[in-house]
């Protein structure tokens, strides 16, 4: 038996209080005096030693009663060999979180990661040295998921750094029950020091280990404000040179108080392109525009900073990337002649490299590389060649079909069918009209200042009328309610379909000036644009397309500000990289894309915004989750708490026989009662 708090042990001091009464209170005796002898004759007759009997039963009772009562203080534990205790071998499982919230201040006043530290070793501190330890933090990395021994884990914790990585408590639990399914001996116990952001706090009763001991540390912020850039955007979809350019950034307040006169900086390749001021109003988001024009070509990295003056800092920079290029590849492919509309209308401006080409003569190996496909007055398309434009489409480019008036529409189906599930009918000669745009949508919006009511719009006479499909965006309607122009987008695939010819025979739609924007506006979006930026945590993989030429090295990713460089697994296809980046190795930044030392193109990561979210579970909330799901293996304790107590109880409670000594102490008292009153 071992005790929890043995200082009460010296309590049995107080033992001489009822030792000494004994001895010195009770050994004098008075003497009485009678006036006549015959009156003894009415006094039960007692003897010294029955005397001394009842006095000496009633120390026995007292010092029993006292002895339970410090033993009971004392908390007692067994020991045996079927449960395991604080001083025996024991599995301790700490995750201490490191996540980018934990670098703000505790309601304390220190650093939330060094005190989340302190707590760690504090907590090891409580083991014996033939305990083992296994220490976690966000990466979860696997070098990390073994068992060391009591100095290299505070070695270990001491060294532990914030990280850009935040995990689902679920997550944690689930790897920890998997390593533990692997040790069958030893107690097992679970410690987690943390702020309990939400949702990323929350976990389900399924991943509970129920044969774990289970500690929640909950660390307390100071102040729970924070301003940070949540995403930002062009306002156009391509980016050209000699081009005013607004870039939208949201920017999320999560505090109660308004902010005025904010600052919002634009670095581009280390170079303060643009600044400006914000307003903020409390628990709201703002868009912010910064505008500039970019003046040459090539890869950007840029960086958005902001200053909130908070505590919390890490989010006060937003990163992105870009390759500035000014072109737009198009390729004409058609059967009998080249259209001389499409020519004209894609030659004017130097934005477009526009090709022309018969599809017998298609070069296969480089039809992914343009940007803008269109099938010209085509009427059929061999088995092959659609094959090869489903994978250009794959890639990434985007096709419209514009059919041949001298096709047969069942030829036409074989194609349109089997690449977008679009079915054509016979050619319908009636005369109709364009009536209705769909304004909201990209082609045309912003292309017109003012709708006016009575708008003149191209004549149709001839045309193959689509049968109507769901999966058909309308883009431009007849007024039967036809389609003219439909949008296949099925698979990521973008595909345009028309109805008609860009012929006089068909009607006027290819001399009317509502074929400009509708033409620009599809290539122009047709430019395919790897994403400004993407979300740690949030990476399956990550598609990039190159022109350049490469070779058989591997892709290297490299960061901008502190050159660190890594290799992630990759894939090549033709001109198209795939890239499924390992989250370990990543922090926020600006990456370059190099190849055999070539640069082949940037990419920007951001840290998770739900990092930013100021949302915690308090200490309250925790208990009715742990009281709601019944989980009686797992305890709270605050950064207030009295670890080496704390651990203790928890660790003996199922062992602690504190409880057995009152009920002695009562029985003893009961004794004790029963010889006053009932010995004479």
């Amino acid at each position: 038996m071992t005790f929890l708090n043995p200082a009460f042990l010296y309590a049995f001091l107080v033992l001489l209080i009822p030792i000494a009464i004994h001895l010195f209170n009770f050994q004098k005796y008075k003497p009485l005096l009678f006036s006549n002898l015959q009156f003894l004759l009415t006094i039960q007759s007692k003897t010294k030693q029955q005397s001394q009997l009842k006095r000496i039963l009633l120390l026995i009772s007292r010092l029993l009663i006292f002895s339970c009562l410090v033993i009971a203080f004392a908390q007692p534990v067994l020991k045996n060999k079927n449960q395991n205790t604080i001083n025996s071998e024991n599995l301790i499982v700490l995750f201490i979180d490191n996540s980018l919230s934990m670098s703000a201040f505790s309601s304390e006043g220190h650093v939330m990661m060094d005190l989340a530290k302190e707590k760690a070793k504090e907590t090891i501190e409580q083991f014996a040295h033939n305990d083992k330890f296994m220490i976690l933090t966000n990466e979860l990395e696997g070098g990390s998921f073994r068992f060391i021994n009591k100095d290299d884990a505070l070695n270990s914790t001491e060294s532990i750094q914030l990280s850009h990585y935040s995990r689902n408590l679920n997550l944690i639990f689930k790897r920890i029950n998997d390593v533990f399914e692997n040790q069958k001996e030893g107690l097992k116990i679970i410690s987690i020091i943390s702020d309990f952001q939400s949702p990323n706090a929350l976990f389900d009763k399924t991943v509970i280990n129920p044969e774990a001991r289970i500690v929640l540390n909950i660390l307390e912020h100071q102040s729970k404000n924070n301003i940070f850039i949540d995403s930002c955007w062009f306002e156009m979809p391509i980016i050209r040179q000699n081009q005013q350019l607004s870039l939208n950034v949201n920017v999320v307040n999560q505090s109660d108080q308004d902010f005025d006169m904010l600052p919002l900086h634009l670095i581009i390749n280390n170079k303060e392109v643009t600044s400006t001021v914000f307003d903020i109003k409390a628990n709201s988001q703002q868009t912010a525009i910064l505008n500039y024009i970019e003046t040459t070509e090539g890869i950007k990295h840029a960086e958005i900073r902001t200053d909130d003056k908070g505590s919390f800092n890490f989010d006060d920079n937003f990163y992105f990337s870009y390759d500035l290029k000014n072109e737009i590849s198009i390729l004409e492919l058609y059967e009998k002649k080249s259209s001389s509309y499409l020519k004209s209308l894609f030659t004017i401006d130097s934005l477009f490299n526009f090709t022309s080409t018969n599809i017998k003569n298609i070069d296969y190996s480089s039809l992914g590389n343009h940007n803008f496909i269109i099938l010209s007055d085509i009427s059929e398309i061999a088995d092959g060649t659609i094959s090869e434009l489903n994978k250009a489409l794959s890639d990434g480019s985007v096709l419209l079909c514009i059919p041949s008036l001298d096709a047969d529409y069942t030829k036409l189906n074989q194609f349109s069918n089997e690449i977008a599930g679009v079915q054509y009918s016979n050619m319908d000669t009636s005369r109709t009209q364009i009536e209705e745009l769909a304004l909201d949508h990209y082609l045309f919006k912003n292309v017109f200042e003012q709708i006016p009511n009575t708008l003149d719009l191209p004549v149709i006479l001839k045309r193959f009328p689509m049968l109507p499909q769901s999966s058909l965006i309308p883009l431009i309607k007849l007024m039967d309610g036809s389609l003219f122009i439909g949008l296949s987008n099925a698979d990521g695939k973008n595909i345009f379909f028309m109805s008609a010819a860009l012929d006089d025979k068909s009607g006027n739609f290819h001399r009317h000036a509502l074929i400009v924007p509708t033409f620009i506006n599809m290539a122009i979006y047709s430019k395919r644009s790897n994403d400004l930026y993407y979300k740690i945590g949030n990476l399956d993989e990550i598609s990039i397309k190159t022109e350049k030429t490469l070779s058989d090295g591997a892709i290297q990713l490299i960061n901008k500000k502190t050159k660190n460089e890594f290799i992630p697994a990759f894939s090549i296809r033709s001109n198209d990289i795939k890239i499924f980046p390992h989250i370990e190795d990543i922090e926020a930044g600006n990456y370059e894309i190099a190849n055999a030392g070539n640069t082949l193109g940037c990419l920007a990561f951001n840290r998770n915004p739900e990092e930013s979210q100021m949302n915690f579970l308090d200490e309250e909330t925790l208990t009715k989750l742990i009281k709601d799901e019944n989980l009686e293996n797992v305890k709270i304790v605050n950064q207030s708490t009295n670890l080496t107590k704390s651990f203790q109880r928890i660790l003996s409670k199922s062992n602690s026989i504190w409880i057995y000594f009152i009920f002695l102490a009562l029985l003893f008292l009961m004794v004790e009662v029963a010889i006053i009153r009932f010995i004479k």
